[in-house]
């Protein structure tokens, strides 16, 4: 196993522990679409049952669900209306996040600048995950999902695993 992979296993690790030992933890899921392309919608179907499953079963605390679109542009009217501050809002959490954690965390945002060869008009936009988790304990960002770490990507489905894997003793608030 290469250095970067023991180091983001460990992370990975230490952090799903933190999740499971404490208060469980609340789950804001960011997609593009309630209408994905086919393939991608079992895959955001299936996860969307399996969080609602762990949100009853008291394994997280609340699952909240957004449409974010497929990109947004952080200059102009788009980014001073509510659904735009509200999406720039959290893209510039979840960028804090991944520069302040304890190993080299990539952001899951890709910017492009956008040129017209007719008008040359340029403008820069922000292309979103397909879909998107930030993991909360309390009001503090805990984990945001995906995420790459050098050459290792962590899933969605990896913390579903773990947060399931949990032993009972393990989940505060909920019972053996």
């Amino acid at each position: 196993m290469r250095r970067s992979s023991d180091q983001t296993s460990e992370w990975w690790t230490a952090k799903t522990r933190s999740l499971r030992s404490g208060r469980p933890p609340r789950i804001e899921v960011f997609l593009r679409s309630f209408a994905p392309p086919i393939g991608v919608r079992e895959q955001q179907e299936g996860l969307l049952k399996e969080l609602s499953r762990l949100e009853r079963k008291g394994v997280v605390e609340t699952v909240s669900v957004d449409i974010w679109g497929k990109a947004v542009c952080p200059e102009g009217h788009c980014g001073e209306t509510h659904a735009g501050e509200r999406i720039l809002d959290r893209i510039e959490e979840f960028r804090t996040w991944a520069a302040d954690a304890d190993v080299p965390v990539e952001s899951p945002f890709e910017e492009r600048t956008v040129t017209s060869s007719t008008t040359d008009e340029e403008f820069r936009k922000i292309v979103l995950p397909r879909l998107c988790l930030g993991v909360y304990v309390d009001r503090d960002l805990q984990l945001v999902l995906p995420c790459r770490m050098e050459d290792d990507t962590i899933s969605v489905e990896a913390l579903l695993s773990a947060l399931e894997s949990a032993p009972p003793a393990e989940r505060v608030g909920t019972s053996a």
